[in-house]
């Protein structure tokens, strides 16, 4: 894998094909390395009632099969092409679905898959990343809980990690349902992507640069492989909103499982590439701030990110030697600590490497927002392998050490761990 994580995340992807999933499937394809890809299922929504169907998913992975023997120079877990079409499915593209109180609606082949996959006896989770779609999952859960044993439903639920972009349907029948009668699964929702993600960045981020069409027609549409070169990089946004944009707004939802070092799958709270989100019920969360900023959880990362996939995208058309790759970051001791008020810990991650050879530049922070400490804490050389703090006093608080290791290669690339601390009483 590209990163330094022991355990690939299932995924399934459902997608309506609108503009934004059409250029956040060509990023996803270049991350299906760091995935097993166990469903690409098209499915509708409020804004493309009809559905697209499948032909374009296919379509697309016909463009990753053009540069797929480059990128398998650079990680050999790239998934061959027949392997990505095998697992394209049709979902519920009914359009009377999408105005509807409650399941149930009609059986897919893609809520067939979403059932077999949470019912499987592999124990990992799957995470459903629903760019769209929410019907059809949806109806896979009021199936499950039909059809099938009370033991069999407590699995299901147990396994789902559900990552909505928005609830898109009129109605109530979709996202909305499974957050009131299935409320132990995990749902997070997401309505930040708006601003950072698609429709033109928001002009007071510090980052808008990185989304724009200049960055956009360098680093990915031209002179990347057939698969950048159908990225869309348009002059009028389809819902009313006019001047140039760049569009990627259900990109949050897969970049939220990408196994990077932040550990953010272990709770929606912690925050990473996907954003950070806060807990509102049972098992559901939504959208969480960064120092009062709503969007930050999201734009914080953007240079990382944006670095990430412009070193992806060169996988597409040059060798090993040319391009870069992501640096390891390792930290000495346990990633779980307990320790005491006053105690003076040394944070050291002097066995980070690089595979190729690049000099590599530290970074320790305190994730203040994702802690409970709420005592800011002064780390000291900071911007060096080893570093150190003393805990405070904030006995049964915890507190997140994050590190960044990143190289000095073209289109710098960054890991990351995340230490928790626990403070004793």
């Amino acid at each position: 894998m590209g990163f330094n994580d022991v355990q690939k995340p299932r995924i399934i992807i459902t997608t309506d094909g609108e503009i934004d999933d059409k250029c956040s499937m060509i990023r996803f394809l270049t991350y299906v390395n760091e995935f097993d890809v166990e469903g690409i299922i098209s499915v509708n929504s409020n804004h493309q009632f009809d559905g697209n169907g499948e032909i374009w998913i296919h379509e697309m992975i016909e463009k990753y099969g053009e540069v797929y023997e480059n990128l398998l120079d650079h990680d050999k877990d790239y998934p061959s092409p027949a392997n990505l079409h095998s697992v394209t499915w049709q979902g519920l593209e009914d359009r009377a679905s999408i105005y509807a109180e409650a399941p149930p609606y009609r059986d897919t082949k893609g809520s067939e898959v979403i059932i077999e996959k949470l019912l499987d006896d592999d124990p990992r989770p799957v995470y459903i990343s629903m760019w769209g779609g929410g019907t059809m999952v949806a109806h896979a859960f009021w199936r499950i809980k039909k059809d099938y044993s009370q033991s069999m439903f407590e699995r299901a639920v147990k396994k789902a990690r559900m990552y909505f972009i928005w609830y898109q349907e009129v109605g109530t029948g979709g996202g909305q349902w499974l957050r009131d009668n299935i409320p132990r699964a995990l749902n997070v929702r997401d309505d930040q992507f708006h601003n950072t993600w698609t429709y033109r960045p928001r002009s007071d981020q510090p980052f808008e640069n990185l989304m724009g069409e200049k960055w956009m027609t360098e680093n990915v549409k031209n002179n990347h492989g057939p698969l950048g070169a159908e990225y869309y990089v348009m002059t009028e946004e389809p819902h009313g909103v006019s001047g140039l944009y760049v569009s990627e707004g259900d990109t949050p939802s897969f970049l939220w499982a990408v196994p990077n070092g932040l550990r953010s799958r272990e709770n929606p709270s912690y925050g990473g590439w996907g954003g950070r989100h806060k807990k509102i019920g049972i098992n559901q969360w939504d959208t969480a701030c960064d120092d009062g900023d709503e969007k930050k959880p999201m734009w914080r990362w953007m240079p990382a990110i944006q670095n990430d996939w412009a070193a992806r995208m060169d996988w597409c058309v040059m060798d090993y030697k040319e391009a870069n790759h992501h640096p390891v970051a390792r930290v000495e001791g346990k990633l779980n600590r307990v320790v005491a008020p006053g105690e003076e810990i040394i944070l050291d991650a002097s066995n980070s490497s690089d595979p190729d050879g690049d000099k590599l530049e530290f970074k320790w922070w305190q994730y203040y927002d994702a802690d409970s400490c709420k005592k800011n804490i002064d780390i000291k050389n900071s911007d060096t392998a080893r570093a150190s703090f003393v805990v405070p006093d904030n006995p049964g608080e915890k507190l997140h050490v994050v590190l960044e290791v990143r190289d000095k290669g073209k289109a710098p690339l960054t890991s990351y761990q995340r230490i928790i601390f626990t403070i004793k009483n």
